[in-house]
Parts: structure tokens; sequence; C-alpha cells
């Protein structure tokens, strides 16, 4: 299994690479982790777009220095050796390249989201949202809230269509639940009790039929809203989500500061492609 971590050096982003080797310790299979720090010679405002800065080889040496620190720290806490992927260009740039790479092959991206100021919020989160919904690869992401522990409880997303993804992605969430014999339900969001179907019916229903699971139908008319309302109300370790638009990211990941979904959750996203 080939994982991605993303870092830009900062805590959010320190936090989620910790949070998943610590996910993926249990997981019974060969891992091979790759520690990607993407550099964009270009400084964004948010009011003028973005503007190009000079070059700053000192700058790009202290990057280099600073990958090869957290390298090492990987390595001395979970005797993990990283390989470094240090490269120009943007977030996702970087990772749509990795993933035509047939030697990496991944697996699974990790990223972290949201800072502390409004302006690392800002731009962070941008990057997130660009990759999360544009890499073919399932990706993890990771808020700084997030705290590190076994999965007891896991929610799952779904709008009852049959999930048009990589097979590999749900026999990773089946070996997590297996792993930390986590309870998994299964989450969809109506209108009215006159719109709630049968999960027995569904694709996904046989896919998931060799791991315990229920279903829960939660009635809210903004499938948003319910799933937040689900959140706070139940109180799961992780959620999981098959993308089907940009409509979903942009509400999930909307970068404006008073918005009650983005900064309400505390819990990391695992996002199956």
């Amino acid at each position: 299994m080939n994982i991605l971590l993303t870092t830009d050096f900062t805590p959010a982003s320190d936090h989620a690479i910790h949070y998943a080797i610590s996910l993926l310790s249990e997981y019974p299979v060969k891992k091979k982790y790759y520690l990607l720090h993407a550099f964009k010679p270009m400084a964004p405002y948010a009011d003028v777009g973005s503007v190009p800065v000079i070059q700053n080889q000192a700058w790009k040496k202290e990057s280099e220095q600073k990958l090869g620190e957290s390298i090492h720290s990987i390595d001395q806490k979970y005797g993990i050796k990283a390989g470094p992927i240090f490269t120009r260009g943007g977030v996702y740039e970087v990772i749509h390249k990795l993933e035509e790479d047939k030697e990496k092959d991944l697996d699974l991206v990790v990223i972290a989201t949201r800072e502390k100021s409004l302006f690392e919020r800002i731009t962070f989160g941008a990057n997130t949202l660009q990759v999360v919904e544009k890499a073919n690869t399932t990706t993890l992401v990771v808020p700084l809230e997030t705290e590190i522990k076994k999965p007891g409880k896991i929610a799952f997303g779904t709008d009852m269509e049959p999930p048009d993804i990589n097979l590999n992605s749900l026999i990773l969430l089946k070996e997590l639940i297996r792993q930390y014999r986590a309870e998994l339900e299964v989450i969809h969001v109506v209108e009215s009790e006159s719109e709630k179907e049968s999960f027995q019916d569904t694709v996904l229903h046989g896919y998931l039929k060799d791991i315990d699971h229920k279903h829960k139908s939660v009635f809210n008319k903004n499938v948003y809203d319910g799933i937040m309302g689900y959140i706070e109300n139940n109180q799961p370790d992780m959620m999981v989500v098959i993308p089907r638009d940009r409509n979903f990211f942009e509400k999930i990941f909307q970068t404006n500061i008073s918005s009650k979904i983005a900064y309400r959750s505390k819990i990391p996203l695992l996002v199956l492609k």
C-alpha cells in the first residue's frame, strides 16, 4: 500500500501525518510512505489573486532541510523511512503527476485542513478542496482538531446510488473497521419519511455485507445540514463519503469563516475514489 503524506510544515500538516500513521499502524499490509512538500513560487493574496515572487534559494534550501527533518522525525517516532518528494508546483498539480507514476501507484493521499488564522484557513483550505475534488486517489482529510485515537464509530454518507469507485478503497475501509472493531453506520439524508429507501436493496449494501453495519435515515431538507446534524448528535470518529459532484466539496470546505459546515466538524473525512 502506497501512502502519500503531504506537508507544508505547519502544525496542521504535522498532526495529519501523525493521525494517518497511527490510524494505519494496524492495517495488515506492507506500507510504503512518501512525504511530499510541493512549493509554488507565488504569493497568494485574498483580494488580488496570486502575484509572482522572486525565487529564493535560501528559502528553498531551508524547505529541503525541513523536509529532511520531518522524515527523520517520522523515522525516530515510528520506525518508518518515508521517501522524500520535494518539487515545484501546486499541491494538486504534483499529486496528479504522482498518480500517473506507475512506480508510486498511490493508494491513499493524506492532507490536513484548517489552521488558526483566517488567512491560513483560506489558503490551506483552498489547497485541500482542490485535492479532494480533483485527485483520483482516495484521500484522508484531517482537521487540526482531530483527536488521535482508534476509531470506535465510523459514519458512511451515501445517496444510495451504485458507487463509482475503485473497490480497493472499500477494502481499506472494511479492514479499518475489522482491525478496530469499529461500528459502521451508513447514513442517507432525505427530506421526509415518504422518501426513505431500503438500503438492503442497494449495490453498496452488497459490498458491505461481509461486515456488520447499520443503516440510518436522516431527515433534513438540506443534505449538508443533515450530515452535520448527524455528526453533532452521534459523534462518530470518522466520516466517509463518495463524491458525486463539485458542489459537495464546495459545501464541505467552504472558505467563508462563518460557514457552519466548514468549521464545525472536528473529525477526519475519508473520501473514497
